[in-house]
């Protein structure tokens, strides 16, 4: 309810090369407060490949501010 969890993050991903780890709550992007996965997918929704997101992140008891580039999804 207050943000997504990071379980952790691929490498070379645009999570990892934000500087993202595992353990991290992500809190907003983009400025609009996040509550939930749903929240986080609604926020990159909009979003294409090369598109830059702001990221409020907590970690521990720090906020941190990080900066990520929207990457092209792998085929599965």
């Amino acid at each position: 309810g207050d943000g997504v969890r990071i379980n952790g993050c691929s490498p070379e991903s645009p999570a990892e090369t934000a500087g993202l780890e595992a353990g991290d709550v992500i809190v907003s992007v983009d400025g609009a407060p996040l509550a939930d996965l749903k929240g986080l997918m609604t926020a990159l929704g909009g979003k294409n490949p090369g598109d830059e997101i702001v990221l409020e992140v907590r970690r521990g008891e720090t906020t941190l501010t990080k900066t990520a580039r929207i990457g092209v999804r792998a085929a599965d």
